[in-house]
């Protein structure tokens, strides 16, 4: 498949893997193709005058206030997937026998990639290791109290919990050795 503009961000690359999928695009609030993927047969020029149009199916069938989130428009040969987002709407070209479970995965991950494209800044060094955080750091909740933390060790050396009755040891109630 060869796009007419490309990818931003690559994440129309999900939808690429999904069997029956013949191409992808994505509109922006504006009414701009922001990306997509299609097949060379499908102009740019085609894709520039979609745009608008699928805004104004959002906008018409959201009249009462509540839109749809997804939208399937069938033709003969080949179904129009319209996933409608907060920034835009993403449109999949399909064959009928698409999976629509995958389908529905592959948009909610290209979804999550676009959002997390704009809002990724430069990369993060991350350190070799974690920071050690101190106990004041963390929730009331989860802070050691003084008795658990004294209970495996006194004056660095190991202390021995005595087993119970029965010489066993005891997990959520019952007798596990």
């Amino acid at each position: 498949m060869h796009p007419t503009n490309r990818d931003g961000g690559g994440y129309l690359a999900p939808l690429r893997d999904v069997a029956g999928v013949l191409g992808s695009f994505f509109v922006d609030r504006s009414g701009a193709i922001a990306a997509s993927d299609l097949p060379p047969m499908l102009g740019t020029e085609l894709l520039r005058e979609a745009g608008p149009r699928v805004l104004r199916l959002e906008e018409t069938l959201g009249a009462d206030g509540s839109g749809p989130d997804s939208l399937v428009l069938r033709f003969h040969q080949q179904r129009l997937h319209l996933r409608f987002e907060p920034d835009g709407v993403f449109g999949v070209l399909a064959q009928h026998d698409v999976n629509a479970a995958s389908l529905k995965m592959a948009l909610t991950l290209a979804g999550r990639r676009r959002r997390g494209s704009l809002h990724a800044g430069p990369p993060v060094e991350r350190a070799s290791t974690p920071p050690r955080s101190s106990e004041a750091d963390l929730p009331p909740d989860t802070r050691r109290s003084p008795v658990s933390s004294e209970v495996g060790r006194a004056n660095g050396a190991a202390v021995t919990v005595p087993a119970s009755e029965g010489g066993g040891v005891i997990y959520r109630g019952r007798r596990i050795r």
